[in-house]
């Protein structure tokens, strides 16, 4: 699956690139209100299945969306 980046270029879709930015925003939570790493893990997976199943390349804020 093809991502269209802001520039226009195509990259392929790497799902780890969402872990480690919800992993980035769930470091500045409260340690209380934190989400746990397979709660993040499950983003990363319905993010990923989600944009599998629109069958066309999406852009960087159709992902951002999603998540």
């Amino acid at each position: 699956m093809k991502i269209i980046k802001r520039s226009g270029a195509e990259v392929e879709f790497d799902p780890k690139k969402i872990v480690i930015a919800v992993t980035k925003a769930n470091d500045s939570v409260v340690p209380s209100e934190r989400m746990s790493e397979i709660q993040i893990k499950r983003i990363a997976e319905d993010v990923e299945s989600a944009a599998a199943n629109m069958n066309r390349s999406l852009s960087v804020e159709e992902i951002q969306d999603m998540v």
